[in-house]
């Protein structure tokens, strides 16, 4: 990055507001912190990484020649203005909390204090560092939980958004927890392992899968991983490799790391037969390495499945954090100096309660658990407090006031987290080395609760008001009230919609029943169609979803309901297996035989894992029966209603 002048990256609003400030009034000293606003992926933390980028950004800011002729031919800025950019450099102040650092929402990340005209400048290029390798970081630290203890490869320099991209991300990936990666120049500019084996291209430009294996072997005998699916990963990739493996045994060679590597077809299955194949012919020890689109839902069902897969190459859904490509990091005013010199806080008030801005002259502190080490809290405060760990701490969430703490004197320990990085321009901070962030960042994470550290950070729902429809000529629940969003489906015999947390009609529920009537007297008129019956069901018990690949938004249970018939001998020869009841305790349909679903409620959800068990049904098979379900019947684990088809 220091090959590169940096100074002009910034957008064009900086250097206008900062030829404002210079015209209209003082260059008086301010706060700026940096904070993000969410986790990555719905995830219970986050991970701080680029703060060696920001410092060599700092060191190297002043505008050139070239930079100031620039700027002078757009015809925006006046000559005294230009005139001091000539002369610029960074005197100000800036506080951050360490690489590696386990960080959550609304803290400061960054804090910088300093002359307004300065402090607005390098706003973007702060911005721009800390989101993309924050963001990397965290999204490698999710695959390395999922791994389960298996190294982690970063392999995503092809598939990055440009070189800049695929370094700074290998970078923050090995901070995340990677063991390496295959960027060369990532190794070589971070002193980082770097990894790799071959590509099928190598195995097809010889005659012969075996020849290919076995100059690779002769080459690379100390590191001789094998790409076994070129042609049938079984008949003869996995064959082959033995073959090699024991003509190198044969001849004395021994070497330090050896195996196979799958990168198609479905992993789980041939890891465990190809893990059978090496054990019977004497490799038990032989290294089981996989590739293919991995992230750390698929890993995390891999290993579920009992995957012998032991070294995981990951690479396109890394290096892009693919289902979450934004960190969404903000730098906002919090103080601005008075003529005394104390920081008068700022505040911003928005409409949206999660954009309205903590104000003043921040700092955090760590809270530990005495005993064990474990992190209790963060606590956000003034700057100038003082607190006394032998004294009693209440804590409440900024959130949900109501969630209150009381830490006993003596029971606690506080870390400052923000560390000063520059002190009147002068940087006063050394980084560690990316190896030493790493290990690090591994510390931090053993700090942190299993609950933290899972995949999904559950989001509960309590006292859901559902207004439940059911067709009984289609056989179709249809749920309506408040939607988030608002579903339209274009089958407008299925509308979804929730109310949320509160036990009280949704103002817009009249309206919504009276697009659905309109809608549905058109079907009538068109199919003529029975009329639905109308019945309303409160869910007091919490919801939860616990697959990680339909997270929930923050206040709302979205589910995708679709329609599942089963007849009664389907619904007792696999219905224990296949469904299991997650919504409702009680659910009474107004049908005919004004019959009850019981016991519709599944075990206990404490773990985090669904426990499928089945509803009583106790119902002429000729009526239809409404049995709140979830579905495992597909990899993406939705949300289901299981409607018994009628007789």
């Amino acid at each position: 990055m220091s090959a590169q002048n940096l100074t002009l990256l910034t957008d064009l609003y900086e250097l206008t507001m900062m030829q404002g400030y210079f015209e209209t009034q003082e260059n008086q000293t301010v706060i700026f912190d940096v904070f993000f606003r969410e986790n990555p992926n719905k995830g219970g933390y986050s991970i701080m990484a680029g703060v060696d980028q920001v410092i060599d950004y700092i060191k190297n800011l002043n505008f050139s020649y070239e930079d100031v002729d620039y700027l002078r031919g757009l015809g925006l800025f006046s000559e005294d203005f230009l005139h001091y950019l000539s002369g610029f450099h960074f005197s100000g102040d800036i506080y951050a909390i360490p690489e590696g650092s386990v960080i959550f929402p609304r803290e400061p990340l960054i804090k910088v204090v300093a002359p307004i005209m300065e402090a607005q400048l390098v706003e973007t290029a702060i911005l721009t560092i800390i989101n993309h390798q924050c963001l990397i970081a965290t999204k490698a630290s999710r695959v390395v939980y999922a791994a389960q203890g298996d190294g982690i490869m970063e392999f995503g320099l092809r598939r990055a958004q440009g070189p800049d991209a695929g370094l700074y991300g290998a970078r923050a990936a090995v901070i995340g927890g990677c063991v390496g990666t295959s960027n060369v120049l990532a190794g070589e500019m971070f002193d980082v392992p770097v990894m790799g084996t071959h590509a099928h291209s190598w195995i097809m430009t010889f005659k012969d899968e075996y020849t290919a294996f076995k100059e690779y072997a002769r080459l690379y005998p100390d590191a001789c991983t094998l790409l076994v699916d070129t042609y049938d990963t079984l008949k003869s990739g996995v064959p082959n490799a033995i073959r090699v493996f024991k003509e190198l045994r044969e001849a004395g060679i021994k070497p330090k790391s050896y195996g196979i590597r799958l990168d198609s077809g479905d992993l789980a299955y041939l890891s465990k037969k190809a893990r059978k194949m090496l054990d019977d012919a004497g490799f038990p020890d032989a290294v089981i390495a996989a590739s293919n689109d991995l992230d750390e839902y698929l890993i995390h069902d891999l290993k579920m499945q009992g995957a012998a897969i032991t070294s995981w190459g990951v690479g396109t859904n890394l290096i892009t954090s693919k289902d979450c490509p934004s960190f969404g990091g903000v730098y906002k005013l919090a103080a601005i100096q008075n003529a005394e010199g104390q920081f008068i806080p700022k505040i911003k008030i928005s409409e949206n309660t999660e954009k309205i801005t903590n104000p003043g002259n921040k700092t955090i502190y760590r809270i530990y658990d005495k005993e064990t080490h474990m992190l209790r809290a963060d606590l956000i405060c003034f700057a100038d407090e003082v607190y006394d760990p032998e004294e009693d701490l209440l804590l409440f969430d900024p959130n949900a006031t109501w969630k209150k703490t009381l830490l006993k004197g003596g029971t606690y320990t506080m870390k400052e987290l923000l560390q000063p990085i520059f002190i009147h321009g002068g940087c006063k901070y050394e980084s560690p080395s990316v190896k030493e962030i790493a290990a690090f960042c591994k510390e931090e994470k053993a700090t942190l609760w299993d609950e933290t550290k899972r995949l999904i950070f559950f989001q509960q729902i309590r006292n859901v008001r559902v207004f439940l429809f059911f067709d009984a000529g289609l056989q179709i629940p249809c749920i309506v009230g408040k939607a988030f969003p608002r579903i339209e489906a274009q089958d407008l015999q299925l509308r979804l919609a929730f109310e949320q947390r509160h036990q009280r009609p949704d103002p817009r529920r009249e309206s919504v029943l009276r697009q659905y009537g309109d809608a549905r007297r058109a079907q009538q008129e068109k199919g003529c169609l029975p009329a639905p019956v109308c019945e309303q069901a409160v869910w007091r018990d919490s919801l939860r979803v616990d697959h990680p690949a339909r997270p929930l938004p923050d206040d709302f249970l979205l589910c995708c309901f679709h329609s599942v018939f089963l007849s009664p001998s389907q619904l007792n020869s696999r219905g224990v297996k296949k469904y299991a009841p997650a919504l409702c305790k009680k659910s009474r349909m107004d049908c005919p035989s004004k019959r009850t679903v019981r016991n519709a409620y599944p075990a206990a959800h404490s773990s985090g894992a669904a426990v499928p068990s089945c509803a009583a049904q106790n119902t002429p098979a000729r009526h239809s029966a409404p049995m709140a379900a979830r579905s495992f019947s597909c990899q993406s684990h939705i949300v289901a209603r299981a409607v018994r088809s009628c007789g």
